[in-house]
């Protein structure tokens, strides 16, 4: 039986969506969020657990009086939280992406938000990673007045002011090359240049150094979705065969 032009179109696009995800080691789509089962395994959030989907498992270090859980945190009442008394204390919790780096066009997203103590000098943020190397860092630190960001230079404002005990949203959009857009909160940047090489994007690490007793750094949400031509190729694929079982029911 000879196949219709359009039901061939259709294949013919899936593949080519199929085989283009393939060859592109783009990082996989991944989501996860404290609510995961994974959390409430009695160990609460542990260094090796992986939750949703997507990502590779937590990696999670502490330093002296410091530690992480999940629970109620300044982002929400269900959340992962990172503490660490003043001083030379410090909690971080990394998590690598599979697959490979982030391909143009893919966004990693999550909410952050930190309680109102930021003990001087002190700093909760995070940072994107290559190879483990931090490429790209956003932070707070105690005494500032807003949250400062560095692409491989010198820190400078990223537009989000000291904001305590409220939650605010993260995206982070590699556009190719060096080049990249962020949101964090109300500050925005759109197809910024790196100074440093953020080609392979493979990873973040979140970090909390000494912000103080009784005090966290709250996340949740995180998730990777697709680079925007991927998703467009996907859809039209999909309306393809959709239009075709339509023709054919008729």
């Amino acid at each position: 039986m000879k196949k219709s032009p359009l039901r061939s179109l259709a294949q013919l696009i899936f593949m080519a969506f199929l085989g283009l995800l393939q060859s592109s080691h783009a990082a996989n789509l991944a989501f996860d969020d404290a609510s995961s089962a994974v959390y409430a395994d009695g160990n609460g959030w542990a260094n090796g657990d992986n939750g949703g989907s997507g990502f590779a498992s937590w990696s999670i270090t502490t330093v002296g009086s410091a530690g992480v859980f999940v629970g109620s945190t300044a982002v929400s009442a269900q959340s992962f939280g990172l503490w660490a008394n003043s001083g030379a204390n410090s909690s971080t919790a990394r998590r690598d992406f599979t697959g490979g780096s982030l391909l143009a066009g893919q966004t990693i997203s999550f909410s952050i938000a930190h309680t109102p103590t930021v003990s001087t000098g002190a700093e909760v943020g995070f940072s994107l990673l290559s190879a483990g190397s931090s490429r790209i860092t956003f932070k707070f630190v105690g005494g500032g007045t807003s949250w400062q960001m560095n692409d491989g230079n010198a820190d400078f404002g990223a537009g989000q002011n000291y904001l305590a005990s409220s939650p605010i949203s993260f995206s982070f959009t590699y556009n190719g090359g060096n080049s990249y857009s962020y949101r964090l909160g109300t500050g925005s940047g759109n197809n910024y240049t790196s100074t440093s090489n953020i080609s392979s994007l493979d990873g973040i690490v979140f970090r909390n150094n000494g912000q103080g007793n009784s005090q966290n750094l709250g996340i949740d949400d995180l998730q990777i979705v697709p680079e925007p031509s991927s998703a467009s190729l996907l859809a039209f694929a999909l309306s393809s065969l959709l239009a075709l079982r339509r023709r054919r029911k008729v």
